[in-house]
């Protein structure tokens, strides 16, 4: 004889709800912490740890000798360039600063003036950085970097390299084409 097998219930219960989905910071701050948590179990001599601190500091540490010397030179042909544009950027901060409530005497507003300047050639993970955090762009350049960039005007010129807006940076793709 066989046994009569119990009707299985057709209705199981439903699955649990997603969780909630996490905000980009969320996101950024669990990749992080899993991040640390990795190199922390791995990196034992703290060689790993140093050497993500000197790429995120200085990233054209971990190139080629012959681009490292073309980046030494770039810093020393622009020099004046991007202290000029920066020095455009501190006026075009600044005219922001004079909306600053009247009642603010000129003690607050040289406190703001002081702090700006401060900021002005570090990007927005400034604070981060000064925790000791990793910026998220190597570097950490300034917002207003984006729109300018770096022109090679050739090994004859004077100085060889220089900085132009963004919107009139030659198009290598097209130049390479006109050749």
């Amino acid at each position: 004889k066989k046994r009569a097998r119990p009707a299985s219930s057709s209705s199981t219960a439903p699955p649990p709800p997603p969780p909630p989905p996490k905000s980009q910071e969320e996101q950024q701050a669990d990749m992080y912490r899993k991040f640390q948590e990795f190199i922390r179990a791995r990196d034992t001599s703290g060689a790993i740890e140093e050497i993500l601190t000197q790429e995120a500091m200085s990233p054209e540490k971990m190139m080629s000798e012959a681009v490292q010397a073309d980046i030494r030179q770039a810093k020393e042909d622009i020099a004046c360039d991007v202290c000029k544009i920066a020095a455009g950027e501190a006026v075009n901060q600044t005219r922001e600063l004079a909306l600053t409530p009247a009642f603010k005497d000129k003690w607050q507003r040289e406190a703001l003036l002081t702090a700006l300047v401060a900021r002005l050639c570090h990007g927005p993970d400034y604070e981060r950085v000064q925790e000791g955090f990793y910026p998220a762009r190597p570097g950490n350049p300034p917002d207003w970097a984006d729109m300018w960039t770096l022109q090679d005007r050739g090994a004859s010129a004077s100085p060889r390299w220089g900085v132009v807006p963004q919107l009139e940076a030659p198009d290598p793709s097209r130049e390479a084409a006109e050749r």
